[in-house]
């Protein structure tokens, strides 16, 4: 009984064979059209400032110093603390434009506003020097917009 359904229906084999032909064709030759589908982004899209390569030349100051704006980008300045121990105290004043302030100590980030900041705070961070240890801190101003504006004084340790 199953022999007589395939000899009388040869014709499906046919018709089965050329679908599948068919569709493997169909599929060799279609090129889909994704032109147009995804632009990546132009660099006038991206909002993230980014931070320039090189600061400007290091300045040593005195504590109790006040450090008036360098304009935009990266400001490096040395601030001499001397050797006595004690807490220090920064004081800044961003104005209306965001600037972040980094101090370090030794090679380590003692003090950091840790984000761009406007308007006025305060860091402060215990300064307990040891013989041979540097007598001076780095203080990093990273401004990144145009027309920043910015001040901030390092009082000496007590």
């Amino acid at each position: 009984m199953e022999k007589k359904f395939w000899y009388r229906n040869w014709w499906l084999y046919y018709l089965l064979f050329f679908l599948l032909l068919g569709l493997l064709i169909y599929a060799l030759l279609w090129k889909p059209r994704c032109e147009g589908a995804y632009t990546p982004p132009t660099a006038s899209q991206i909002s993230e400032p980014q931070e320039p390569q090189e600061p400007s030349p290091v300045e040593v100051v005195e504590c109790n110093a006040t450090v008036e704006s360098g304009g935009q980008g990266r400001t490096v300045i040395k601030h001499i603390l001397g050797n006595k121990p004690g807490r220090v105290v920064v004081q800044y004043q961003m104005y209306s434009q965001p600037d972040r302030l980094t101090i370090t100590y030794k090679g380590k980030v003692v003090a950091t506003t840790k984000d761009l900041v406007s308007g006025e705070g305060i860091l402060e961070w215990n300064y307990t020097p040891k013989e041979g240890d540097p007598q001076e801190c780095e203080v990093e101003m990273y401004a990144p917009q145009e027309g920043t504006e910015w001040d901030y004084q390092v009082n000496c340790p007590q």
